[in-house]
């Protein structure tokens, strides 16, 4: 029994190690969730990026089955028919254009852990910290 009490720290150590492990480590419970939240963020871009692709093809298809849309293109790129005359009034924004939006590259991040070596040393200080007080207290029992 006595001998028993001196593998209690290293228990207590590897539960420790282990309890780390399972809720803050790299293949955590923590991480877990992390990934589950980029994959969100993925998954809605992904989503307006269809979007985008959508309004796109059908500006392109207007621009190849619609002789009026080539010309309303045409004419807010600045050109026009040979019996048309432009006006520009001075001191006026320019006409509006269409800008094309590509969209947001999103980046993946990685996912929050903790470290393994950080994971390793606190429960090898939990494991000699409990050794300590093992230790002491044997000492005030053998002065007592």
């Amino acid at each position: 029994m006595r001998l028993l009490k001196y593998l209690f720290p290293l228990w207590a150590a590897i539960l420790v190690y282990s309890l780390l492990s399972f809720l803050y480590g790299p293949a955590g419970f923590s991480a877990y969730e992390g990934l589950e939240a980029e994959r969100d963020k993925q998954l809605a871009n992904l989503e307006a990026l269809k979007n985008i692709s959508r309004e796109l093809e059908g500006d392109r298809d207007a621009l190849l089955y619609d002789g009026d849309s080539i010309a309303v293109h045409a004419r807010e790129l600045g050109y026009g028919t040979d019996d048309e005359r432009f006006v520009r009034i001075v001191g006026l924004s320019k006409a509006v254009r269409r800008q094309y939006w590509a969209g947001d590259a999103v980046g993946a991040q990685a996912p929050p852990s903790m470290d393994e070596k950080t994971i390793r040393m606190v429960s090898l200080i939990v494991g000699g910290v409990i050794l300590g007080f093992i230790l002491f207290v044997q000492v005030l029992r053998m002065l007592v």
